[in-house]
């Protein structure tokens, strides 16, 4: 994976920390994007699922944050500076809705782009996948626990978005967890005995 792909996936993390804890999936974004190089196949399995994480957040979310805040500043000028930092704000929200996409579609592009897996015969001399496997144990545990608060929201009050939302993220971390089960087999082969 290039380097440029690298620091646009960097980038569209770090600015859609503007969105907060619901862009959690910029730290597994970012994280991926950091371990590639050294972990090659779970770095870049970890910087997919962050980017589905953080679009389900920014792209659900920031392009009606920013026609709203844009609507209401057309709509308001009373306060020249506060006007100001309105639009600066704005544009935050603005730069991380198009580098999160932009940075879906880079992705997307260079997985139909490799035509074979590139990866050495060996593991790298120092190795970074077994943060790719902190990560697989924390979100596991994570979506669990989250899946039993969105079933006792459903049972109680009949809050169907948690769980379907709760079914795909779930979805999307038990396919990282089998990928990397995988991986881990096949380098485990691939090893000279």
């Amino acid at each position: 994976m290039s380097g440029k792909l690298r620091l646009l996936a960097i980038l569209a993390g770090c600015f859609s920390a503007i969105f907060g804890a619901p862009a959690f999936g910029a730290i597994f974004l970012i994280l991926g994007a950091a371990i590639q190089p050294r972990a090659q196949a779970p770095g870049k399995w970890l910087m997919w699922l962050g980017a589905l994480l953080l679009s389900t957040t920014v792209l659900g979310f920031g392009p009606g944050v920013v026609f709203e805040g844009i609507r209401a500043q057309l709509q308001s000028h009373d306060n020249i500076k506060q006007a100001v930092d309105d639009w600066l704000f704005l544009s935050t929200f603005l730069a991380a809705t198009v580098l999160v996409l932009w940075c879906d579609v880079a992705l997307m592009w260079d997985a139909l782009r490799a035509k074979q897996d590139v990866e050495a015969a060996g593991l790298p001399r120092r190795s970074l996948e077994w943060v790719a496997w902190i990560v697989a144990v924390l979100l596991t545990v994570w979506s669990f626990r989250s899946d039993i608060h969105a079933v006792r929201a459903y049972r109680l009050h009949g809050f169907l978005d948690p769980l379907l939302t709760g079914v795909g993220i779930s979805a999307a971390v038990l396919l990282f967890d089998v990928a990397l089960i995988v991986h881990a087999f096949k380098a485990r082969e691939r090893r000279p005995a």
